[in-house]
């Protein structure tokens, strides 16, 4: 059984202009 990997999910930060 493969162990469960959690990717590390970067959210998408939008500068505000």
């Amino acid at each position: 059984m493969q162990p469960k990997v959690q990717p590390t999910v970067q959210p998408t930060v939008q500068p505000t202009v």
